[in-house]
């Protein structure tokens, strides 16, 4: 929900051109910690201790949440030049001040061609780039969600547990699923800027793809054959932790450093409140299904369903999705504005100038 719709928006606020990136993908590795966390000491803890250790850290972020500043493009929008040049300084710590002053005349130009018409609904669907963008982090996010990793993630100890020849408990390997996702968010944080989104998301569907594939296969062979898959026993898990560590290292941090920097400043944070509420709505599909698909049809059936879904993806991130490394705001706005597709493709290649 929240942080989904205002953390993208933040991050892409504070960070660099050459690093947001970087910096956006921290956002996964914060929320694969998270997720982590309750896996390790929901198995040792009763509910009731469980319920006061993690609602603590909800007071916690609160106190200390507090005292965090705004982004420099708020305090430009707000009119406050020397409260944004203060920001920036505090942000890039040893940059000179003429790269200083360059970034700060770049954030007022921005703002001020964002502000040139108010916000609204309308424009996220009458303006062609921003119908463009808006497109584009809702097939990002449509694919990544519906690949099905909120519900996987959910009802691992359940589906493992329904298998006696499991290498290890299914407790453990609801745990090493969430190392192994923490892992992946941590990859895309040094890979990000490095090679790009595009291809991070091309490697990511393509693993999330033969993993769900795999372990769908498995699942068919235990469940509705007479093949003896009791030596292979590890497919399933080391299947499904493959697609953890894909999944969180290219389409999800990818979907959010896409919702960070593909609007201008007036409209990113309505883009990015319909972002969140496509992801939640993805997210409560394979919620609700999951258990209804695979009781109906198998579980190997809801696997394949997912796998499917990554394979839809990979085509479409081929052939639709824009390189935007190293760009400014503006420079990818002009590219998602430009209707020639010989000029478009020439400013989303890597290291192209405006």
């Amino acid at each position: 929900g929240v942080p989904w719709t205002i953390l993208p928006l933040y991050l892409g606020e504070i960070a660099t051109n050459e690093a947001r990136g970087t910096i956006t993908s921290f956002f996964h590795v914060a929320w694969s910690l998270g997720c982590l966390f309750p896996y390790c000491i929901g198995p040792i803890l009763s509910y009731d201790m469980f319920t006061y250790i993690t609602f603590s850290f909800s007071i916690l972020f609160l106190i200390f949440f507090i005292w965090q500043p705004e982004s420099p493009y708020y305090y430009i929008m707000k009119g406050k030049t020397t409260e944004a040049a203060k920001m920036l300084t505090i942000l890039r710590g040893s940059h000179s001040n003429d790269l200083l002053q360059k970034e700060l005349e770049e954030i007022q130009l921005e703002v001020k061609k964002s502000s040139e018409d108010k916000a609204s609904w309308k424009d996220i669907f009458t303006n062609p780039g921003d119908r463009r963008a808006l497109l584009l982090i809702i097939i990002v996010g449509v694919v990544s969600f519906l690949s099905g990793q909120n519900a996987i993630l959910t009802y691992t100890t359940d589906t493992f547990s329904k298998y006696s020849n499991n290498f290890i408990s299914a407790d453990y390997i609801t745990i090493a699923i969430g190392l192994v996702a923490l892992f992946g968010s941590m990859f895309s944080v040094f890979t990000s800027d490095r090679f790009g989104r595009r291809f991070l998301l091309l490697i990511s569907s393509i693993g999330c793809m033969i993993s769900l594939f795999t372990a769908s296969a498995y699942f068919y062979l235990n469940s509705n054959t007479n093949v003896d898959v009791s030596s292979y026993s590890w497919v399933a898990p080391v299947a499904v932790m493959a697609y953890n560590l894909f999944v969180t290292a290219g389409m999800h941090p990818v979907c959010v450093t896409y919702t960070s920097e593909l609007f201008l400043t007036k409209n990113r944070g309505v883009a990015s409140s319909i972002s969140g509420i496509n992801l939640t709505f993805c997210s409560f599909l394979v919620l609700k299904f999951y258990e209804s698909i695979s009781s109906a049809m198998g579980i190997y059936f809801t696997y394949l369903v997912y796998g499917l879904t990554c394979l839809i993806g990979t085509i479409l991130f081929y052939f639709m999705m824009p390189e935007t490394k190293g760009k400014t705001f503006l420079q990818i706005r002009e590219a998602l504005n430009i209707s020639n597709t010989r000029d478009k493709k020439r400013l989303f290649l890597p290291g192209a100038k405006t």
